[in-house]
Parts: C-alpha cells; sequence; structure tokens
C-alpha cells in the first residue's frame, strides 16, 4: 500500500484531522498541499498542524520560507514530487493533505513548467499598480473569459500567473493544462474528497474562525507585520488580510469577523467547484459517519478493496 493517498476538501471540512487518523493505522508520512502552510511563522490563521500532531506523524512541504518570498507551483510540484518518491522508496505511503486546487493539479497531471519561458509577471505587476486589479482582472477577462471566471479579481496573484502563462500561449488556459501533460510520474492516486451539505459547512467554517481569533490571530498578525511588509503576497491570504484591515484601523472587529467569515465562505465555495473536476475521486460527507475514526476506518478498507486507483481523472 505505497500508491500516494489525497485527503482534500473545501477549508474547514476535517481534512488533518482526517489524515492523522488514518496515520495511526498505515505507516506513511503526511504531504501538505497548501500553498500558505509553507510560509513560517503563518500557523494559525493556516491551521497549520501544531507540534504535537506533526510529532505524530512526519509533515513535509510546511514552514519552507519566508513570507517575504514568493512561492511557485512549479517549486511546489518539483519538491512535493521529491519528498513522495522519496517517502514510497522507504515502503511508506505518502498521504497528500490539504485544499490548494493548483497544487493537486500540478501533481495529478503532472503539469510540465518550463524552465526557459520568458515571463512577463513583472510587466503585469506593474500594469496592477498602475491601473488596479480591476483592469488586470479585465485583461485576463479580455483574454480568457473562462479562466477569469475561475478566479477572483482580488486574487490578483492567480490574475497574474494566469495572464503570464497565456501571454506566452496562444490557446486558453483549458487547453494549455491538457498540452502540459507528461503522464510519466508513474502514480496512482488514491483521492477522497471532503463533502458536506453547505449550511453544516458554513457552520464549521464559523466556528473555525471563532476559534482562530480566541486562539490569538489577531496577535500573530500583528507580530508578523512588524517586522514584514504588509504587501508581501503571502499576506494576501485570507485570515491575514482581513486583520491587517482591522489593524489599520479600516474596519472594527467586528466587521473584521464578518469580513473573515464571509471570505472564507465564498473561498470554500471556490474550492468545492474546484473539486467537482475530479471524477474519479471517492466523496465523502463526514456527517455520515459517527467519528473521524470511522472515517479512516472506511478509507483504509477502500484500499485494500482496491489497491489500483486511477492515474488521473477524466
Amino acid at each position: 500500500m505505497n500508491n500516494p493517498i489525497i485527503i482534500t476538501g473545501p477549508t474547514a471540512s476535517g481534512k488533518s484531522a482526517i489524515a492523522l487518523s488514518l496515520a495511526k493505522k498505515i505507516n506513511c508520512e503526511i504531504v501538505s498541499a497548501d500553498s500558505m502552510q509553507i510560509y513560517k511563522t503563518m500557523n494559525i490563521g493556516t491551521a497549520k498542524p501544531s507540534k504535537h500532531e506533526m510529532s505524530i506523524v512526519k509533515h513535509h512541504m510546511i514552514d519552507l520560507c519566508d513570507i517575504g518570498q514568493d512561492y511557485s507551483v512549479a517549486q511546489y510540484k518539483d519538491e512535493a514530487l521529491a519528498c513522495i518518491t522519496d517517502i514510497i522508496k522507504r515502503k511508506k505511503t505518502p498521504i497528500i493533505v490539504g485544499g490548494t486546487g493548483l497544487y493537486l493539479d500540478a501533481l495529478l497531471l503532472n503539469i510540465e513548467f518550463p524552465q526557459g519561458k520568458i515571463s512577463n509577471r513583472n510587466f503585469f505587476e506593474d500594469y496592477l499598480n498602475k491601473h488596479g486589479k480591476t483592469q488586470l482582472y479585465n485583461l485576463l477577462l479580455e483574454r480568457d473569459k473562462q479562466a477569469a471566471l475561475t478566479t477572483h479579481p482580488n486574487n490578483t496573484k492567480r490574475v497574474i500567473r494566469y495572464l503570464d502563462i497565456l501571454s506566452e500561449y496562444e490557446g486558453n488556459l483549458e487547453e494549455y493544462k491538457k498540452n502540459a501533460l507528461n503522464n510519466v510520474s508513474g502514480l496512482n492516486f488514491h483521492i477522497y474528497i471532503l463533502d458536506m451539505p453547505r449550511d453544516m459547512l458554513y457552520k464549521r467554517i464559523e466556528d473555525r474562525v471563532d476559534i482562530m481569533l480566541k486562539s490569538g490571530l489577531v496577535k500573530e498578525v500583528s507580530d508578523i507585520i512588524s517586522y514584514n511588509d504588509i504587501s508581501s503576497n503571502a499576506l494576501s491570504a485570507i485570515g491575514y488580510k482581513e486583520v491587517i484591515k482591522y489593524l489599520r484601523g479600516y474596519c472594527t472587529y467586528e466587521e473584521m469577523i464578518t469580513l473573515l467569515k464571509k471570505n472564507t465562505r465564498n473561498y470554500a465555495k471556490r474550492q468545492i467547484t474546484w473539486f467537482k473536476k475530479y471524477k474519479d475521486a471517492k466523496f465523502i460527507n463526514p456527517f455520515e459517519y459517527s467519528s473521524i475514526d470511522e472515517i479512516s476506518k472506511y478509507i483504509l478498507s477502500d484500499l485494500v478493496e482496491n489497491p489500483e486507483n486511477t492515474k488521473y481523472f477524466s
């Protein structure tokens, strides 16, 4: 049982807890697929595993770089695949856990990122500074409407990434992804997606935000911005940008909470839409099980019954 397991789903759906429960049943190591957990000191707002949790099972792809550093999808793919390959060589099972769709696509599609490609990222960053995020987003709408509709105008990092790709490619983004497939990894992924009724998910999101605030999220952000540039890409993450807005006096504490919960719900909706394309995945409603342990037992039994899963989804 060495084929990689992916446990994903929208934010606050319980991915990490299920992965830890499964980890106690098999010889494994966890590989994070969360684009914000790679940053050091961003702990509470990213729901990063605790030191105790990381002592139970070895975790990879966490605390890789400082907040001021940029980290690309290409870097993630190369480093995560190296971790996965090494784990398998040591006769263990990799469990990939996280909800960053681009990271998961990079692994599942085995997308090749051309090393010699000329980047126009600086041009689009300058365009953003001069004309604002709405005009930047309009560029993407004009170039590839479908790609634009998969992201939000406020997610300027992703908008710039898409524009950068499309500036060197004649087709649309979906065609680029298909042409970038390089199915030589030889990995068979078992994909499990946590899926539950929206009202239950939204309640979990609101509870998580409350817990984060009680755990010291505002202090964490205050400490971070005291020695980091608030324009860093990492600090545009949900949970950080809202608190920064509050700390700078642009909203009240109550308005910050409302905005944080709203933005998290909207992010979860985008994740749900993204995961629907994983056609060969097994969808799991956690509320249909009596406990987290029962969910991990189901996954384990499914792995035993279906040792060979799909390499990719249709």
